[in-house]
C-alpha cells in the first residue's frame, strides 16, 4: 500500500517540477509582453523590465532543473524506506517549493507595484 503512495507521489512532483519550468519559459517571454504595455503607458520601453522577467524566468527554470533529479532521489529514500520499515519525516522539498512559489510571488507583485 505504501509503495503505491511512494509511485503516485512521484508522477504528482515530476508535475509539479515541469509546471516551475513551463512557468519560467511563459514569465520569460512575459517580459515581451510586458515592455509593450509599458511603452504604450510610458511612450518608452524598459531594457530593465526585459531583463527582470528573463531573470525571474531563468531562475525558475534553473530551480525546476535541480530539483528534477531531487525529486528522484526523494523517491529513492521513500522506497529505501519503505522496504526498510522505517518511517523519517522530511518536508525540506515541500517547504523548498513553498518557499519558492511565495517569493517568486512576493517579487511580481513588488515588480508591477514599481511599474503602476
Amino acid at each position: 500500500m505504501q509503495h503505491q503512495a511512494n509511485e503516485r507521489t512521484f508522477p504528482a512532483w515530476m508535475r509539479t517540477d515541469m509546471a516551475v519550468m513551463g512557468s519560467g519559459f511563459i514569465v520569460g517571454k512575459f517580459s515581451v509582453m510586458a515592455n509593450k504595455i509599458a511603452a504604450s503607458l510610458t511612450g518608452k520601453t524598459s531594457v530593465a523590465l526585459d531583463a527582470y522577467f528573463a531573470n525571474v524566468g531563468m531562475t525558475l527554470i534553473a530551480v525546476a532543473t535541480v530539483l528534477a533529479p531531487t525529486i528522484y532521489i526523494r523517491y529513492k529514500m521513500v522506497e529505501y524506506n519503505i522496504v526498510r520499515e522505517i518511517y523519517r519525516r522530511n518536508t525540506y522539498l515541500a517547504l523548498f517549493m513553498i518557499v519558492i512559489g511565495f517569493s517568486m510571488g512576493i517579487m511580481f507583485i513588488l515588480h508591477l507595484l514599481e511599474i503602476v
